[in-house]
């Protein structure tokens, strides 16, 4: 099909619903390369397109397109950006200043920031649930404030590696106003008892917690597997114990006495499909 064939096809209606969405990002911006018209129907299109994922072209995708999209975009419910290093704190505050319907962030392992970047997705996205914001070095305290008065709905939360807030008392206010939080990942962080201890008072809901490579006490862990009632799933591998009061082994054994997995050691391949079909999200 030529492209004045395509673009005489319905655009909302055939194009935006069934064809587009099939495409890869490479696809469309050579696509909109092809002619002006072709342009003006995939710029169309960026302006109604609800997923935004660079993701598989982290290391790959131009700054220039990713120009085009802030410009375009705004209509984005979930941005998924996990990885991209070509971000700049410029183009990501252009993108989320038109998009404040966003439900999902995600930006692990992204090094190019400054937490300033954040500061429309505070503002304006009220709808925000999920928050995956692991390796995030540029995460500081005063984001953490800033999140905890605007963002009190939050269901999944990663702040794994951001060590600026790790044992801060940010990070017990925060997750102090979470009741709804489903999953909470704080790998690679020192949990202190405060911060463990405001998890099973006030995130009730919590099913899985992750904290892996990180650091806190066992009696606190223990309270946490015996006192949150729809936890699934702790994540303890390569976890410190800074008590000798429990062993590894002894809350695993406690887990499986109340229907939880506790992982001690990476998972074999059945274990992933077991826990993925235990843990839905």
């Amino acid at each position: 099909m030529s492209a004045p064939e395509l673009t005489s096809l319905l655009w909302a209606d055939i194009l935006f619903k069934k064809v587009f969405p099939r495409l890869t990002m490479t696809d469309l911006f050579n696509l909109r390369a092809a002619s002006r018209k072709c342009r003006e129907m995939v710029e169309a299109y960026f302006v109604e397109m609800p997923v935004l994922s660079l993701s598989p072209y982290a290391h790959k995708f131009p700054r220039h397109h990713f120009a085009v999209l802030a410009r375009c975009c705004s209509n984005l419910r979930e941005v998924k950006l996990a990885g991209c290093d070509f971000l700049t704190t410029s183009l990501l505050s252009e993108l989320f200043s038109r998009n404040h319907k966003i439900t999902t962030l995600i930006l692990d392992k992204t090094t190019n920031l400054e937490s300033s970047c954040l500061q429309h997705v505070i503002i304006d996205c009220k709808n925000l649930k999920v928050l995956r914001l692991s390796e995030c070095v540029w995460v500081t305290v005063g984001c953490l404030d800033a999140l905890t008065l605007h963002h009190q709905s939050l269901e999944e939360v990663d702040l794994s590696y951001c060590t600026a807030v790790s044992s801060h008392h940010s990070l017990n206010f925060f997750l102090s106003k979470l009741p709804k939080l489903r999953s909470l990942r704080l790998g690679g962080l020192l949990c202190l008892d405060s911060t463990l201890s405001m998890v099973l008072t006030f995130c009730r809901e919590l099913e899985m917690l992750d904290l892996s490579h990180g650091q806190s006490s066992s009696e606190r862990v223990k309270e946490l597997i015996e006192g949150l009632p729809k936890l699934k799933y702790v994540d303890l591998r390569s976890h410190t114990f800074l008590d000798s009061k429990y062993t590894k082994e002894g809350l695993k054994i406690l887990g499986w006495k109340r229907n939880k997995i506790i992982v001690l050691t990476n998972l074999t391949y059945e274990h992933q499909w077991t826990i993925r079909i235990a843990l839905p999200f």
